[in-house]
């Protein structure tokens, strides 16, 4: 079995075990609700303010309740939960319901992990995450033999030496090093 094979159904079998709608953690709940009161405050601090000036009218509009903040501490949180790394949850589409009276999280499923042929940000994620420390879920080895990234790096963006598995036409990698004294 190849490893994206490997991580797709691990991936699937996570959602199965979580399932579909669940309620929102503690830690993430509790953030949710610290940012649905400011914005309450905010608006009432911008209504209050409105016949004097408009010097909040901005603010309530900009702010959101669930942003990505929200939901990479949701992310993190089940991750700790599940004990998976972050990136497992991070390839799962999370609606978050943040209402008083509905504060739950339904499961829409695994976002693409292959596009057009090419490894998605989500499937190297996943496979490089789960190759590295403390993880180590398959070898680095399996890593490379992934198709092609769809988002390639660009070798000028290292910021120290590392050697970068590089794609060509879904062939053998080419390893080159980069020396930033080069």
């Amino acid at each position: 079995m190849s490893l994206q094979e490997t991580i797709e159904q691990r991936i699937l079998k996570l959602a199965e075990d979580m399932g579909s709608k669940f309620p929102i953690p503690p830690r993430t709940g509790a953030m949710i609700e610290e940012r649905r009161r400011l914005k309450s405050k905010l608006f009432s601090i911008t209504e209050s303010n409105a016949s004097k000036h408009n010097g909040w009218e901005g603010f309530v509009n900009s702010m959101s309740v669930d942003d990505i903040t929200t939901r990479l501490l949701l992310c993190e949180e089940l991750a700790e939960n599940w004990e998976v790394p972050m990136s497992f949850m991070m390839t799962f589409e999370f609606v978050i319901f943040s209402e008083p009276s509905r504060m739950y999280v339904i499961n829409r499923g695994m976002m693409p992990i292959l596009w057009q042929k090419k490894s998605t940000p989500n499937l190297l994620r996943i496979a490089w995450d789960g190759a590295l420390e403390p993880w180590c879920l398959w070898d680095v080895e399996d890593v490379i033999t992934l198709p092609s990234p769809l988002i390639p790096i660009n070798p000028e963006d290292a910021s120290e030496e590392i050697q970068i598995a590089a794609w060509f036409a879904d062939k053998t990698p080419v390893f080159t090093e980069i020396d930033e004294e080069d």
